[in-house]
């Protein structure tokens, strides 16, 4: 299975430990490529194993051998990117420069493919050292009650934390890829070669890229799993609680993390794609993408083809070009697409208002105005029933969002300038007074 297909898997993952082994297993790992993968040990002896509901410390040493399994498969992943890619290109690219002959992959593309990778693995590394010695060590000579994990799973979090620049790279990780195996043959002909390809059997390199972002929700799934099987008046209680709080933030922060960088890298894509002479500047701290479609604009009984992209503070109407004549050169996004739209208008959100059409449900009615007087009508005609309500809506809210962000920044400007308008400044001190020598700058 593919790496994709891990994610869906870990994300349906039961309650059961089992069924968290199964999702780990469909992860790219190094035993899939025929390398020896090094047993992991359990607890207890197999042959002797009761039932798993007759008994409660059983069943939680299980999720706990289950951890340890994970994280060795993850760690053994972790390594493989490092030792068939990471390390060997960068390795590659220095003798090239040192050698005067054709790159293989730039520094700069080897930064921003692999991100902070290594110190991914570090710290991983360390984590399943700790693991293995506690549960697969000490808890062999514990009582049930006095085995403990959960502060080994509280240092996992400040290891977490660290993975957000990687996530927020993670897709221009993969664009960077693409464009590197058109720009650069060397490059190419190294990560399809007949050895990664028998390090890696048939995972690409994006698939193993991706696995940091999948192993996060794996964590929260086997310490609910774990904490489900650890009593309430157990010793490791109150820090299981405590790190899977700790460890569901961290996962919630980096899931909104890498949403905004996704939508950061839309507008910035949208912005590449205008052509125009007044084009607006769209990359704004603030800004977010929200939809964009072929709409039909409404002058007179005729009808005009536009495309619309809908921000969160700005509606802004194009036109889609025609293909470049043959010989002509094409205007590229970041991605290597080449549709472009010719710019016409924009409309900031908190000055415009949006109706629907009862007699024509495909309509939507826009008036654009800081006041009722003088203001702008126009109407634009969706394909159907379904894209107009879907707008309609869509304008609304974001109209009414903008609206309250315009409120709250005017207050703001106005407090600012009240403030400025009371401050009293003082005059300076005449330094020469007190006998400072002041040096020329020209003559200096």
């Amino acid at each position: 299975s593919s790496a994709a297909a891990t994610s869906s898997s870990a994300a349906a993952t039961s309650s059961s430990a089992a069924a968290t082994s199964s999702s780990s297993a469909a992860a790219p790992s190094s035993s899939s490529s025929g390398t020896a993968s090094p047993s992991t040990e359990t607890i207890f002896d197999e042959d002797e194993l009761p039932e798993e509901e007759d008994d409660p410390d059983l069943a939680r040493a299980l999720v706990a051998s289950e951890l340890v399994k994970v994280e060795q498969h993850y760690v053994r992943d972790l390594k493989l990117i490092v030792d068939a890619f990471v390390k060997p290109l960068r390795d590659l690219q220095v003798r090239a420069e040192d050698s005067g002959n054709e790159a293989v992959l730039p520094i700069t593309c080897h930064q921003e493919i692999f991100s902070s990778l290594e110190i991914i693995l570090k710290h991983h590394l360390l984590f399943y050292e700790q693991l293995e010695l506690r549960i697969l060590g000490e808890w062999r000579s514990q009582q049930p009650q006095t085995r403990i994990v959960g502060d080994i799973l509280q240092s996992l979090v400040q290891h977490l934390t660290g993975y957000s620049a990687y996530i927020s790279n993670y897709s221009h990780a993969v664009a960077t890829i693409r464009k590197c195996t058109k720009a650069y043959p060397l490059f190419r002909d190294f990560i399809r070669s007949p050895t990664v390809r028998k390090q890696c059997g048939a995972f690409s390199l994006a698939d193993y890229l991706i696995l940091p972002i999948q192993q996060i929700p794996r964590y929260v799934l086997l310490v609910k799993e774990l904490l489900s099987k650890t009593s309430k008046s157990h010793q490791d209680r109150a820090s299981l609680e405590t790190a899977l709080r700790d460890i569901q933030t961290v996962a919630n922060r980096i899931n909104e993390q890498m949403h905004e960088s996704e939508n950061g890298r839309k507008v910035l894509q949208v912005q590449c794609q205008l052509v125009g002479a007044k084009v607006p500047t769209l990359l704004e701290p603030c800004r977010r993408w929200v939809r964009e479609d072929a709409l039909a604009l409404l002058k007179g009984k005729t009808t005009i083809s536009r495309y619309y992209f809908l921000f969160n503070d700005l509606l802004v109407e194009t036109k889609e070009k025609k293909a470049p004549r043959k010989g002509r050169k094409k205007s590229s996004t970041t991605d290597g697409e080449s549709v472009v739209y010719s710019y016409k208008r924009t409309f900031p959100l908190q000055y415009l208002h949006v109706s629907s059409s009862e007699s024509e449900p495909t309509r939507i009615d826009l008036s654009f105005g800081k006041n009722s007087k003088g203001r702008k009508q126009f109407s634009l005609l969706a394909s159907n029933e379904k894209q107009a309500e879907e707008w309609v809506d869509l304008l609304r809210s974001q109209i009414v969002k903008a609206q309250q962000h315009g409120s709250a920044l005017s207050a703001l400007e106005a407090r600012v300038t009240n403030r400025l308008s009371s401050f009293a400044f003082k005059s300076l001190p005449d330094l020469r007074a007190d006998g400072v020598k002041l040096v020329d700058r020209k003559t200096s």
